[in-house]
């Protein structure tokens, strides 16, 4: 591998790891959306379990007003318009529970998707950093090669200089 690839592969490593930087502060983004999200659903069940409490104590005053000597006729109608306050109420909570509870849903699907773009990115990156780390450590193993050729060269060359002058001394 050359230099230039060396630095093509090592730019490339440096733009993979940037987009997982960028996703995990993307990740981080939607696991904050989805607490919030999470607390609307506590607080939307919170109001579910209040207007049941609610619901089920009109019942008992409205059995208690049935079951006692004087019934109005106008408090009953009061206590039924009441009843049906209530319940229009508590179908209100109950379509707020569910629309935050599919909120979160699709939050945490995206937290989902995001997870796993992450974990494709962070294989491409270490394929490219293998990779990388595989030409490094061969043009490593040229220039030794080629520094032992050098060298091996340079002792060949001093070798038959001795020779040569050891034959002009004796001659």
């Amino acid at each position: 591998m050359t230099p230039a690839e060396l630095r093509a592969w090592r730019t490339l490593l440096g733009v993979k790891q940037r987009a997982i930087d960028r996703l995990r502060r993307t990740l981080a983004g939607q696991r904050a959306a989805l607490a919030a999200a999470e607390a609307d659903v506590d607080a939307c069940a919170g109001q579910l379990r209040r207007g049941g409490a609610a619901l089920e104590e009109h019942a008992a005053r409205q059995a208690q007003l049935l079951a006692g000597p004087g019934l109005s006729p106008l408090l009953y109608l009061d206590y039924e318009a009441w009843r049906g306050r209530l319940v229009e109420q508590q179908a209100a909570a109950q379509a707020a529970f569910n629309a935050a509870e599919q909120i979160v849903l699709d939050k945490q699907r995206l937290i989902g998707q995001t997870l796993r773009e992450i974990g494709g990115v962070s294989a491409q990156r270490d394929g490219i950093a293998a990779r990388l780390a595989a030409g490094a450590l061969a043009v490593d193993l040229a220039q030794q090669d080629a520094q032992d050729e050098e060298s091996g060269e340079t002792s060949v060359a001093r070798l038959l200089a001795r020779r040569r002058q050891a034959q002009a001394e004796a001659a």
